[in-house]
């Protein structure tokens, strides 16, 4: 399973796919484990990964409050866990 997300900011929308990397860093940041996203996710917890993501592609140089300003929206993208195509029975 990959964590994407859907980003808008005042230049356009981009879906950004967050990396290991990111995962990491944002695990060592706040001493929590990525897995306790499962029980809800913030948007500071989205907006921080996806900042992150970009930041180590090397999409923008802005710090996290700069790039923040310039966020409009971002919301998870959230996949079936069975692979199945919409309406798809697994029987």
């Amino acid at each position: 399973m990959q964590l994407k997300m859907n980003i808008t900011t005042a230049s356009g929308a981009q879906e950004v796919a967050i990396r290991p990397k990111a995962i990491v860093g944002w695990e060592l940041k706040h001493g929590r484990k990525i897995s306790e996203l499962a029980q809800g996710i913030g948007m500071s917890d989205m907006s921080w990964l996806a900042w992150r993501q970009l930041t180590d592609e090397g999409s923008t140089s802005s710090s996290f409050d700069e790039w923040l300003d310039e966020l409009v929206d971002v919301e998870p993208i959230v996949e079936d866990p069975t692979g199945l195509p919409e309406g798809a029975s697994s029987e």
